[in-house]
């Protein structure tokens, strides 16, 4: 083959392949509700966690709620806290097995475009009324059949919750 033909070669595959990097790029940081926060996957292990992120900065007893400003003590629950402050993530395992992944930061989205800084309206708009309760500091919006719940300061999304759907 002659160099020209090698070089266009190379450029078609090379243009050709963009589209398949954004969207592994993409991937990195897409909520998928009742699944995954980018490559972390509700029922992985803590090992497989920490094979993506490290070692979390942060790992402890958590109160049956889920809530990891209560306070428990070791062995009293089967809750486990991983708290990843530089990725802005909560992970919660139970009986070893990831059952829920908290986002703070807007980095990471749903693949209708929420993230943290949304607001209520605009997630009521993709998802419908959904569960309202009155949270800790706000309104909580719960999906519970899509897996997803996303925690407000008035009516501003500061946390997005992704757990396993109900019924399932």
């Amino acid at each position: 083959m002659s160099r020209l033909r090698l070089s266009l070669l190379a450029l078609v595959l090379i243009v050709a392949l963009l589209p398949v990097r954004a969207a592994l790029a993409d991937d990195a940081s897409t909520i998928v509700p009742g699944v995954s926060v980018g490559p972390l996957h509700l029922g992985m292990t803590e090992e497989q966690v920490a094979g993506i992120l490290g070692k979390p900065q942060l790992r402890g007893p958590a109160a049956e709620s889920g809530d990891p400003s209560v306070p428990v003590q070791e062995g009293k629950t089967s809750l486990t806290v991983l708290q990843y402050f530089k990725q802005k993530l909560t992970i919660l395992v139970r009986s070893g097995k990831v059952s829920s992944i908290m986002v703070l930061s807007s980095t990471y989205r749903t693949p209708n475009g929420l993230s943290v800084d949304s607001k209520i309206s605009e997630v009521q708009t993709a998802y419908g009324t959904g569960v309202v309760k009155e949270g800790k500091y706000g309104p909580d919006v719960n999906y519970p059949k899509e897996g997803i719940r996303f925690l407000c300061l008035g009516e501003q999304v500061f946390g997005i919750e992704v757990r396993m759907p109900s019924g399932k």
